[in-house]
């Protein structure tokens, strides 16, 4: 049980559960409610992998790229079974309340999107960018930051992308995916885990692009820069 385990490793109840998440996403163990956590069969490698160091915001933009794109295509080609299946998984979000619940969940709904798209390679990379989500330690430390008034957009958002994907607009639907991520990255910002180089660069980066946009402005003016 959680309980014995985090006395027997002399670790707080939160640390342990968060790292049995992990091992539970890699299908490593499998945590039954109120029976405990038990190691599985599974003959998947636990050797640390590239993603296991992904931070963040390097993940949210990754997923801003490749998620956006593939739930455009999806516009295009989903059915209306598959629209049920998203309806009822933002039904189960609205009624969950348990972190890792809900985490599945939004996983669910965006690895449906991809489905939709009838292409093995698709969702395969959004399977892949959930998977490391779900197991990198930086991306995990600001899961734990994360309370429910941080999460209040997640429901929002989803309705907001389900909404562009009735529409069967791919402009709507990347619109959509693209708000999202705006508020993931808002939320990693300001987070305690965010780190500094990444804040710093991000920092000049935003000053370059203000540079260029007054560049910009300046020359269709006519103004010498």
């Amino acid at each position: 049980s959680v309980r014995k385990l985090a006395g027997g490793l002399q670790v707080s109840r939160p640390t342990l559960r968060e790292a049995l998440a992990v091992l539970e996403a890699r299908g490593l163990v499998e945590v039954r409610r109120g029976a405990g956590a038990y190691v599985t069969s599974s003959r998947r490698s636990s050797t640390p992998c590239a993603g296991n160091n992904v931070r963040a915001l390097e993940l949210i933009e990754a997923r801003c790229l490749f998620e956006a794109e593939v739930a455009a295509y999806a516009s295009l080609v989903i059915t209306e079974e598959s629209l049920g299946e998203l309806e009822n998984v933002v039904c189960a979000l609205e009624r969950s309340f348990d972190s890792r619940a809900r985490e599945q969940h939004c996983r669910d709904f965006h690895v449906l999107i991809a489905r939709a798209t009838r292409n093995p390679a698709m969702v395969l990379i959004v399977e892949t960018l959930w998977d490391v989500q779900m197991t990198s330690v930086g991306c995990r430390e600001f899961a734990t930051e994360l309370n429910p008034a941080d999460g209040r957009f997640a429901l929002e958002d989803r309705r907001h992308i389900l909404q562009a994907l009735h529409a069967r607009s791919p402009v709507r639907v990347r619109a959509a995916l693209h708000s999202h991520m705006d508020h993931l990255c808002q939320l990693v910002m300001n987070s305690t885990v965010m780190n500094k180089g990444v804040r710093t660069r991000l920092e000049v980066e935003a000053g370059k692009d203000e540079l260029v946009h007054a560049t910009q402005k300046g020359a269709h003016r006519g103004v010498a820069m």
